[in-house]
């Protein structure tokens, strides 16, 4: 019984060791650009983000200092891009919005929710 219960928690080890990942990259956003709520001034950020299962608590950095941070969804997407992507949506009144950062010959993104969803 001892053995079995052995196995199953390394099981539960490596479960949890393989969903939780982090990360950073470095995006430039060539407008103004809001994010859940925060705005985030056009210019280069280092993205710092933490993966637990389909959730990411991700923080956009300006030098060392931290000026967004939020959460946001791990999701599929059909194909690998070839390089690391922002997807922002243009607003019809003149405003980006962020919805996704996606990584170079990944198949999984970063997708931002709507304003009511988070951020600090």
């Amino acid at each position: 019984m001892k053995k079995v219960f052995s196995f199953a928690a390394l099981g539960i080890a490596l479960l949890f060791a393989t969903t939780a990942f982090a990360g950073d990259k470095s995006v430039t956003l060539s407008a103004p650009t809001t994010i859940n709520g925060q705005k985030l001034a056009a210019g280069e950020y280092k993205v710092k983000y933490q993966v637990n299962g389909s959730v990411a608590d991700v923080h956009f950095l300006q030098g060392k200092k931290e000026v967004a941070s939020t959460s946001a969804q791990v999701v599929e997407i059909a194909s690998a891009p070839r390089s690391d992507s922002v997807v922002t949506f243009h607003n019809g009144d003149g405003s980006t919005k962020l919805v996704e950062l996606q990584f170079a010959n990944q198949k999984s993104a970063i997708r931002f929710g709507s304003e009511s969803s988070g951020g600090n």
